[in-house]
Formats: C-alpha cells, structure tokens, sequence
C-alpha cells in the first residue's frame, strides 16, 4: 500500500505517483487526471526499496534502496513516499 484514506482524501491529494495514475485510468470523469509525465512505462527491475520506484517519474535515490517512511498527508491520511506530501 502506497497511500491509504477516505475516499475524498485519496481523490483530493496530495496523491502518491502510483495513486496519480490509478486515478488517471479511471472511467470517471470527474477523476483527477495524472500529468502526461507520469504515463511512464512498466519495467520489470527488482527493487529493495519501493515497489513502484523504477516506474516512478519522480523516484529519488533512497527510494531504490530502502522501504519509503509512511506520512501524515491529513488526519487519517498515510502516503509512504520518500517525497514530502506537499511535494507530491
């Protein structure tokens, strides 16, 4: 789990990327929609660290090596990202 909260938490950001382009495949159109950017193909690396990590288009160093802190995006809001929620 990558980010976790109510539904209008999760569909009101700040959004993990992988959140973004759940959000983006959505029917809805009302859905948020993720930033042409994000549209990053899948690879099959292994990682250590996060599991979206080598799709991530704004993956850093730490988040190849080791499992991202989890965060407060909000009361009850949890996004685990090595990026600040505000930065997201």
């Amino acid at each position: 789990m990558v980010e976790t909260g109510s539904s209008e938490q999760i569909f009101r950001g700040p959004n993990h990327p992988y959140t973004k382009l759940l959000l983006a495949a959505s029917s809805d159109e009302t859905a948020p929609r993720a930033p042409a950017q994000l549209h990053v193909a899948a690879h099959d690396a292994e990682t250590s660290g996060c599991s979206f990590a080598a799709r991530c288009p704004v993956a850093l160093p730490d988040c190849r090596k080791a499992q991202p802190p989890v965060r407060q995006a909000g009361d009850g809001h949890l996004i685990a990202c090595w990026r600040d929620a505000s930065s997201l």
